[in-house]
């Protein structure tokens, strides 16, 4: 534990329980959406991730190891500095 921490909120425990139920929500709405298609929940493809990467990533990973199915994941960065335009990159990468 980091010492300028005095107690956690909400632990770890917790915080994976409830990744574990978004995953199987995602699965869940997924494979409906995909049987009124007549496709399956493995076909390739069908579902792209696109986190902002700021903050993130680690959220990000931990879901798509819980989800039953493959994705494509599409990474995206934004900065935006006072005076000058917005801008941002991406890369996709698939699982």
């Amino acid at each position: 534990m980091f010492r300028e921490i005095d107690k956690v909120l909400i632990t770890r425990e917790r915080i994976a329980a409830r990744v574990r139920e978004l995953a199987a929500e995602i699965a869940r709405d997924m494979r409906a959406e995909l049987e009124s298609e007549g496709a399956t929940i493995h076909d390739e493809g069908r579902l792209v991730i696109v986190p902002i990467l700021t903050g993130s990533i680690v959220f990000v990973a931990d879901l798509i190891r819980e989800l039953p199915m493959k994705v494509s994941l599409d990474l995206v960065a934004v900065s935006s500095y006072p005076g000058e335009s917005v801008r941002s990159k991406g890369a996709h990468l698939e699982s």
